[in-house]
């Protein structure tokens, strides 16, 4: 201390001899992550085929990865907690002040705070930031949390018509896969069968990499557009200025979109007791011997057995049997659920997957959109062409209802009031029936 006079404050020495020095904050900079930007890798390889003289088809791969992205997992060592594998293993005196009345080797590491736990901890002479200490001198922090992951790939498959016998249009289809490891997690840490049950070994950041919570498998895509081949110029009738006035100059144009619903995120209740043993998203276990074709029930979402306006949310589409409690047994699949102070919680992590546990999707959905179109030639001259168009187009022509999953967390069936797996609301991305009228001149 003889040597850093002049930073007496830095080290938080509260008395003049310099006797007690309490350690100050401590940033952790990763030398592989620190300071990394978002890293984007793009590929893709395409070939197309002329079908005639006015089509093609392509069909195409599409791939991207992408590194170095916010909100990653697997930052337990730089976030200064403990692994799950201690929980299992000490979990009876885990809370306990077990180093109580010894003479500690840290300040900040005594009394009520030389427990199993803070024995555990990476950095165990630096405790957790509270709320209260604003100036954040009894803490670790992690200066580059930019550690997640993501990766899409996919097929992709066109045919473009282009205008032939008054009629143009396009077919898309794409089958696509995205992954990535930035949203929930359960912990930050490795694991294995020692943790919960789980069948190998997983990296810090490998358990929780899944579907993306906008990947879309499916997306199909149609769209032409067809001019009636009647009146001047056309096929028919192009001489007979009555038909020419009837059915000449008519388009109709007409649009079909399909997507498949997003992969469910299935979350849990109450899960590890010890929030820093690991245990970031509560998750629930698969139920063992589980037949996952029975996961979805009651048929189409928002259309199950005499479902109707008044009992919106009151019909289950997931199946609550799918899931339990982690450590639980399939006879009683709520025996484990609980916090601290319950004596049946437990101490284990869920092995559900992340997104999409037993293929599970949202509801997805489908729109036809109409139109049609006609021109009427109003003036023609050698330096004028004016025309008047009118127009009416109608989306979602069918008025079709789709909905929106109420909730995606999971509670044994005893919890009267879950709303999982029920449908609440109209899926904004299909608004009901809307036409629209217009008329214009063009010259």
């Amino acid at each position: 201390q003889s040597f850093f006079p002049d930073h007496l404050n830095d080290y938080n020495c509260s008395t003049s001899d310099r006797t007690t020095c309490n350690a100050g904050a401590v940033a952790f900079a990763d030398p592989y992550y620190g300071g990394r930007g978002p890293q984007f890798i793009s590929y893709n390889f395409s070939m197309q085929k002329m079908i005639n003289k006015k089509a093609v088809l392509t069909i195409s791969y599409s791939g991207s990865q992408t590194h170095f992205l916010p909100h990653g997992a697997g930052r337990g060592y730089a976030q200064n907690t403990f692994s799950p594998d201690y929980v299992q293993q000490y979990k009876a005196g885990i809370t306990a002040n077990g180093y109580a009345g010894s003479a500690p080797p840290y300040p900040l590491y005594a009394g009520a705070n030389a427990t199993v736990a803070q024995s555990l901890r990476p950095f165990p002479q630096f405790q957790g930031c509270s709320a209260t200490d604003a100036a954040k001198n009894n803490c670790t922090g992690d200066l580059w949390g930019s550690t997640g992951n993501a990766a899409y790939n996919s097929l992709q498959v066109s045919v473009i018509q282009r205008p032939w016998h008054n009629l143009s249009g396009l077919v898309n289809y794409t089958r696509s896969k995205g992954l990535d490891d930035t949203g929930n997690h359960r912990t930050q840490f490795p694991i294995g069968p020692q943790d919960g049950n789980f069948t190998q070994n997983y990296g810090a950041n490998q358990v929780d990499r899944g579907l993306t919570s906008s990947n879309q498998t499916n997306a199909f895509n149609t769209a032409f557009s067809y001019t009636l081949p009647i009146g001047r110029g056309q096929a028919y009738f192009a001489t007979n200025r009555i038909m020419g006035l009837i059915g000449g100059g008519w388009a109709l144009n007409a649009i079909y979109k399909y997507r498949d619903g997003y992969p469910l995120q299935i979350t849990g209740p109450a899960c590890n007791p010890n929030a820093s043993g690991g245990q970031g998203t509560c998750m629930p276990d698969y139920t063992p011997g589980f037949n996952k074709r029975a996961a979805r029930i009651n048929g189409r979402w928002g259309r199950g057995p005499g479902a109707n306006a008044g009992n919106l949310n009151t019909i289950h589409y997931l199946n609550l049997a799918a899931f339990q409690c982690p450590d639980s047994t399939p006879t009683d699949i709520g025996a484990s659920c609980g916090n601290s102070n319950s004596p049946t919680a437990t101490w284990k992590i869920g092995n559900a997957a992340r997104s999409g546990a037993y293929g599970l999707t949202g509801p997805g959905w489908w729109d036809i959109d109409l139109g049609i179109r006609r021109t009427f030639n109003v003036r023609e001259t050698a330096t004028l062409h004016l025309t008047f168009q009118v127009e009416a187009d109608v989306s979602n022509a069918t008025n079709s209802v789709f909905f929106n999953l109420a909730s995606s967390q999971w509670n044994p069936p005893s919890t009267t009031t879950s709303t999982y797996g029920e449908v609440s609301g109209q899926n904004q991305s299909i608004q009901p029936r809307d036409w629209q009228f217009a008329g214009r001149f063009r010259f």
